[in-house]
């Protein structure tokens, strides 16, 4: 144990002799994310406690309890975090840090299992019959199953704590973890297999039957409603509404993000269960808080841009004086998705955005915006060019690259949040949509062909309809 004392009392010297920019941006940062977290969840949950119809859908039982779990992380777990990259050093008494352990390790443990549990009902709902998922899932049986999941979760770090082990500050992660030797005595995994390889099992195994399923019935909608119609048959047990499909596709996307936070947090816990130590870079391990800290903020963003009926709720809230701005700014992230190459991909939708797309988007001002682009890439390299630093052949990459000493001074963390993380958000963001109005108008097409009138198809960021007059 010798060695990975040694590990921690490094990380602890990197942490108090931090810059005060390095110190500044990693403190800030998790302040953020911390903050937005604790902001979404909570306009989260005053939007279902104001509106009674959120609380009746069995989907949004499960989102609610996810949002609590995640609340209660940014209230009680992570801003311990906070202060500890602001101070340099754990502030508070062993009390408060054996309190953090446990409690991160129990927030965690319900937000896996809620979002296998999540997957399962998809599962069940897509995959199998409508028979069968209403004999398993009503709000009683969703109710006790929450219950059961709160309870499970228990179970991940008790017993930890029943075998006398006391939570430490990690000096690399900035929060109280369980220490090393536990790993070594099958505690270690007991928590991977229990609590993180079973429900990711779950999760990918029932979404990728999901996937399939939706794409199928997209495919196959025409001839199956023909077939029904022929032989007089009711096709509701079989077919899947619009908002069905579209539920659907929000809790994925919310899987999605939730996992594109944890593949790295795993990543490196496999990585130092396999080295019995703590041998990477403290800035990894910082990033590594940092991601599993922002999973907690994706629910409340991804419902209020993706869920007209939690945006408007939203809006409701913040009043009239700012429903405006907030309109204005999910129209702006919206159209993006919606409108770029509107023309190819809807040739005979008519958007009500597009009048404002075409005044945004033209030849001059996207000739504006690509130079600007290339403006704002040479920003890429020059603080490192500028700060005196020489770029060196990495033998291993076979390129000439940025040294290890310029991440410890917020370069690494400028780059990649700047140049890598904004622009994969708005890429997943924008995508999604595109993805999602595609699969949405497909299933506009079809019902046309099968009822053949003559259709206007109004399909707006805001409030996608259909509207058909006689032939």
């Amino acid at each position: 144990m010798n060695v990975t004392a040694t590990t921690i009392e490094v990380f602890a010297q990197q942490l108090k002799s931090r810059t005060t920019v390095v110190q500044m941006v990693e403190s800030f940062f998790l302040l953020m994310i911390n903050l937005v977290s604790f902001l979404g969840n909570l306009l989260l949950g005053i939007a279902v406690i104001k509106n009674p119809n959120l609380r009746r859908t069995i989907p949004n039982m499960y989102i609610i309890s996810l949002a609590v779990s995640d609340f209660l992380m940014s209230l009680l777990g992570t801003p311990f975090s906070v202060a500890s990259l602001i101070t340099g050093k754990w502030p508070f008494n062993n009390l408060t840090c054996q309190f953090q352990g446990f409690w991160i390790l129990f927030m965690c443990a319900v937000s896996l299992q809620t979002l296998a549990v999540t997957a399962v009902n998809r599962y069940f709902l897509v995959v199998r019959s409508r028979v069968l998922y209403q004999k398993i899932f009503n709000m009683k049986t969703t109710k006790i199953t929450i219950a059961i999941l709160w309870v499970m979760a228990l179970f991940a770090p008790l017993p930890y704590v029943v075998a006398g082990h006391d939570f430490f500050f990690h000096t690399g992660k900035v929060f109280c973890a369980h220490n090393a030797e536990s790993l070594y005595k099958g505690y270690g995994a007991y928590l991977v297999l229990v609590y993180v390889a079973i429900p990711l099992i779950i999760i990918l195994t029932c979404y990728t039957r999901v996937f399939i399923a939706v794409r199928k019935h997209n495919l196959n909608f025409r001839p199956r409603i023909r077939s029904n119609g022929k032989s007089g048959k009711n096709s509701s047990n079989s077919c899947l509404s619009v908002e069905e499909v579209n539920v659907t596709y929000i809790l994925l996307v919310v899987v999605i993000g939730f996992l594109t936070c944890w593949t790295p947090v795993l990543v490196i816990d496999m990585i130092d269960f396999i080295n019995g130590d703590w041998k990477l870079k403290r800035p990894v391990y910082v990033s590594y808080t940092c991601l599993a800290t922002a999973s907690t903020s994706l629910n409340p963003i991804i419902y209020g841009v993706m869920n007209r009926t939690f945006r408007s709720e939203y809006l409701k809230i913040f009043g009239v004086q700012f429903q405006h701005f907030f309109k204005t700014f999910l129209k702006a992230l919206l159209l993006v998705s919606l409108s770029l190459e509107g023309e190819q991909m809807f040739p005979s939708c008519s958007f009500n955005s597009r009048v404002l797309y075409q005044k945004i988007f033209n030849m001059k001002t996207t000739k504006v915006t690509i130079a600007i682009l290339w403006i704002m890439a040479l920003f890429a390299p020059l603080p490192y060019v500028v700060a005196g630093h020489d770029f060196f052949f990495h033998s291993g990459k076979v390129f000439c690259t940025y040294d290890a000493e310029s991440l410890h001074e917020g370069y690494g963390a400028y780059l990649v949040l700047v140049y890598i993380a904004i622009p994969l958000i708005i890429i997943t963001i924008c995508y999604t949509r595109v993805f999602i109005a595609v699969c949405r108008h497909n299933l506009v097409v079809f019902r046309h062909r099968i009822h053949p009138l003559n259709l206007q198809l109004n399909f707006g960021p805001d409030n996608p309809r259909l509207s058909c007059r006689g032939g």
